[in-house]
């Protein structure tokens, strides 16, 4: 019956999406730094710092996206699209032969990615519960 409240259609795609969106941009600061959009080279701190945060809102934004939408489970349904989006990255990855180590930055790159699809189920949580408070001193 829960499982009903679950967008898992809208999920899959806003993860999609956002993730495509969070790898564009990734290329963006690179042609920024100097680097080719393709290259492997390590971002300087600011652009590490930069595309931590970018990934953050976007993965906020697409949270927020799919959370609005749910009739229950609005703060699941939004971090399940970082969930869902760290799990299609890493079937790309291995479904395409690359060996990515693990680092540190690697690791919280996928938790700012559940991090911020988390807040945008939050901020619509937040936001109906408040409106829900005032519709009912009306």
């Amino acid at each position: 019956m829960l499982m009903r409240n679950v967008r898992w259609g809208w999920i899959v795609i806003g993860a999609f999406v956002a993730e495509l969106l969070g790898i564009a941009v990734l290329m963006c600061i690179r042609v920024l730094h100097g680097y080719g959009p393709f290259s492997l080279e390590p971002l300087s701190a600011i652009g590490g710092a930069a595309f931590l945060a970018e990934l953050f809102f976007v993965f906020a934004l697409f949270g927020w996206w799919v959370a609005r939408g749910a009739h229950g489970l609005v703060f699941l349904n939004g971090l399940l699209v970082g969930i869902a989006a760290v799990l299609i990255y890493e079937a790309a990855i291995h479904g395409s032969g690359q060996s990515i180590p693990l680092s540190v930055a690697y690791l919280v790159a996928h938790v700012v990615k559940v991090a911020g699809g988390g807040v945008g189920g939050w901020l619509v949580m937040r936001r109906r519960k408040s409106s829900g408070a005032l519709l009912g001193a009306a």
